[in-house]
């Protein structure tokens, strides 16, 4: 799906989401999510099938159906179970919720899994279970996500992640290692955008 494609769904969202809720197997929805819904199920291609998942939970979000964004999201995961963006997105919006936290942690470590069978996006994949591991309080799971950061320090690929410190302010005192959050503070300074 080129951006001209993009765009003009995004344009007509914004007039059918002024529409009135339709009835659907789902129960009653916003029509803008109806339409995507048959979009997703007539898409010529898995990459228009993925931007197309992506526009609808962005579209669950701003119509405030947090069910429905849970909904296209496990069905985004179905059906690309080794995509480390789909499964990485999955888990941080699993980690919002009490009841799905551990699930969160879970899909996490299962995106680590598909960035390194794929051999891209590692970096990204394990700064992700870093924050899902803060974010549900998992210091053994953040641990040992800080030390594969600090283990993929000095291997760089094209398709991957900097080092960021973005999460580690959001980390209680005490809940790791010092010496191992300094190291890896250390680390992210001296890769090049790692101040992010």
């Amino acid at each position: 799906m080129g951006p001209k494609e993009f765009y003009a769904i995004r344009e007509r969202l914004e007039r059918i989401r002024k529409r009135d809720v339709v009835s659907s197997s789902m129960g009653i929805i916003p029509a803008s999510i109806d339409f995507l819904d048959h979009a997703i199920r007539e898409a010529r291609s898995d990459g228009q099938k993925w931007h197309l998942y992506l526009i609808t939970v962005g579209e669950c979000v701003t119509c405030r159906r947090r069910d429905l964004e849970m909904h296209y999201r496990r069905l985004r995961r179905s059906e690309f179970p080794d995509d480390p963006f789909v499964v990485t997105s999955f888990a941080h919006a699993l980690a919002y919720d009490e009841e799905t936290r551990v699930e969160a942690l879970a899909v996490a470590h299962e995106a680590v899994n598909a960035a390194r069978a794929r051999g891209t996006w590692i970096r990204y994949s394990v700064t992700w279970l870093a924050r899902v591991a803060t974010m549900v309080g998992d210091d053994e799971a953040l641990t040992e996500a800080l030390r594969q950061l600090i283990d993929e320090g000095s291997a760089w690929r094209e398709e991957d992640y900097h080092l960021v410190t973005d999460f580690l302010d959001q980390i209680a005192p005490g809940r790791v290692d010092p010496a191992l959050l300094e190291a890896y503070r250390l680390l992210a300074a001296s890769d090049s955008d790692g101040s992010a």
